[in-house]
């Protein structure tokens, strides 16, 4: 098993990334700009680069794609940043386009998957992923397995209420972690901080700002803190993980985050004892997600000694 290869391809709205992977060693990566024009062209992006990390060979394919998806029935269920709207074969056009099984999941159990066996959460038993970007994506992997609860929607770490009465996030409710955790809600509390005034900041320029001592952005990472915090003592008081990964493009801002996130989750946790979780950001990166995906299929089993040593290079 230790010299399997596998192709892992990470489909976003903004990226299609994709590794080839050999054993733990990736041995080539790309990247290009995901179609906006149409579900076909999109599936057809995803399969090109698919082919070309194949090169002719017949190699074992994983994916991850940001969207609800059915194991039962291998579709997307409306995904929101994909040019699609209601269910779609994804599963089945993606493998008449390769010709070959394709394993498809989630991409944040992907990115889950791939942290639990290459990344932050190597040796863990317990282990639960969030991913801050646009929005917030969770994987939870229990003894080696992609937890997905009975529908195969489980682990929507987002979706957890953290205020009741907090603003509307995008799935109809208000109060989500995801609606005041995420990228998004970091933009949305500094510009409400701001007042209004200013051009439109991205995350990292609030980021920089706030590594500058500006009061906003520091005011504003200490919000999206506490919010995460909260939403994890709750998490972590319901499931009793031992590890806890935070990935997503906001954890690149985990030297500003994470001492809020700690204050206010270590004051919720039912019990108290310092060892009790390890909380840690991501170790994967850029090609994280796709990293993930090639283990859909390199992980064959619940036992993660074959990951005790070594990493990515």
């Amino acid at each position: 098993m230790s010299g399997k290869t596998t192709i892992g391809v990470d489909a976003g709205g903004t990226a299609i990334k994709g590794v080839l992977l050999r054993g733990e060693k990736v041995e080539r990566s790309i990247s290009i700009p995901s179609p906006k024009n149409g579900i076909e062209p999109f599936v057809e992006a995803i399969a090109q680069v698919a082919r070309e990390l194949r090169d002719g060979q017949e190699i074992p394919v994983g994916l991850g794609i940001a969207s609800p998806y059915s194991h039962e029935t291998g579709e997307i269920l409306d995904p929101p940043n994909l040019p699609v709207k209601g269910r779609y074969p994804l599963k089945a056009e993606v493998e008449r386009l390769l010709g070959c099984h394709v394993e498809v999941d989630n991409d944040a159990n992907a990115a889950a998957l791939g942290e639990w066996a290459m990344g932050a959460g190597r040796g863990s038993r317990v282990m639960l992923c969030l991913t801050l970007g646009t929005g917030i994506g969770g994987g939870m992997v229990i003894h080696g397995e992609v937890f997905r609860g009975a529908h195969g929607f489980g682990a929507e770490f987002g979706h957890i209420n953290v205020d009741p009465c907090g603003p509307p996030c995008g799935c109809g409710s208000r109060g989500c972690l995801e609606a005041m955790a995420s990228a998004t809600a970091l933009v949305r509390i500094y510009h409400k901080l701001k007042k209004g005034k200013g051009k439109t900041m991205p995350p990292k320029e609030i980021y920089l700002l706030a590594k500058e001592n500006d009061h906003c952005a520091k005011k504003a990472f200490e919000e999206v803190g506490k919010a995460l915090g909260r939403g994890l003592a709750s998490l972590i008081n319901a499931l009793d993980p031992d590890t806890v990964v935070i990935g997503g493009g906001l954890s690149n801002a985990w030297d500003v985050l994470c001492e809020p996130v700690r204050a206010e989750m270590g004051s919720r946790l039912l019990t108290k004892y310092p060892q009790r979780v390890r909380l840690v950001p991501a170790e994967l990166g850029t090609f994280g997600g796709a990293i993930g995906a090639a283990c859909l299929v390199n992980v064959e089993t619940s036992d993660n000694s074959f990951f005790e040593e070594g990493g990515i290079p």
